[in-house]
């Protein structure tokens, strides 16, 4: 899969910088769990395994995992990005 973001540490927190649609670059703050799971899917692996591993991870219920990474992939496909990050 095509690396679509960048996904960097910053004050505790994670920002992710990207490309959307319109070519446009754009950034959005994301804390651990959020960057963890937009690298996991970057990375090629589907909800469920992603959903396995925060159930385990945070000792939360799988039904409840899988609701928070599909949050997340919702949330990450309505900002556009469509186009790879250019190296700086």
């Amino acid at each position: 899969m095509r690396k679509s973001l960048k996904i960097l540490p910053l004050a505790g927190h994670f920002v992710a910088i990207f490309k959307n649609g319109q070519n446009e670059t754009k950034a959005m703050k994301l804390n651990r769990t959020a960057a963890e799971i937009l690298n996991q899917m970057q990375d090629g692996v589907d909800a469920e395994r992603i959903a396995q591993w925060l159930s385990g991870t945070y000792q939360i219920p799988l039904e409840q995992a899988m609701k928070d990474v599909l949050s997340v992939a919702e949330k990450w496909s309505v900002t556009g990005a469509t186009q790879e990050v250019p190296e700086q």
